[in-house]
């Protein structure tokens, strides 16, 4: 058992290696307009073999439903898209990508509609973007 829990640590090492090497060499930080914001909420329940969930749709009603008898010992889990527009360093022609932020609300409160946030730009493809 010992045996397996070393492998396994050394491959998820390597793995977190490898990403840490991938984002130095081939992606610059660079400045991105945020076009839209799109928030889906849903909620979940995990016990422990188990775990249920509900169909996303949009927060303001979802939120709703927080207090009713079926969803209070659930937790509401909100996933929001950010769209951004960005200037690639591959070909300098502006391009527009997304990804999401995690559901903390309150750590989110920055990033803002026509906002400027900080993404990594891949240095040669146009099209890949990792955020910060």
């Amino acid at each position: 058992m010992w045996v397996r829990l070393a492998i396994g640590g050394g491959l998820l090492a390597v793995g977190s290696a490898a990403i840490v090497i991938d984002r130095s060499v081939n992606y610059v930080q660079i400045p991105a307009r945020v076009d839209k914001l799109e928030s889906q909420c849903h909620f979940e329940k995990k016990s422990f073999r188990r775990r249920e969930w509900t169909r996303d749709g949009p927060c303001e009603l979802v939120e709703l439903l927080k207090d009713e008898p079926d969803f209070r010992e659930m937790n509401l889990i909100r996933n929001t898209k950010v769209v951004v527009r960005y200037i690639s360093p591959a070909d300098g022609q502006t391009h527009t990508a997304d990804y999401q932020l995690d559901g903390d609300k309150s750590a989110n409160a920055s990033v803002q509609v026509n906002g400027v946030v900080q993404i990594l730009a891949h240095k040669t493809k146009p099209d890949r973007i990792m955020k910060l």
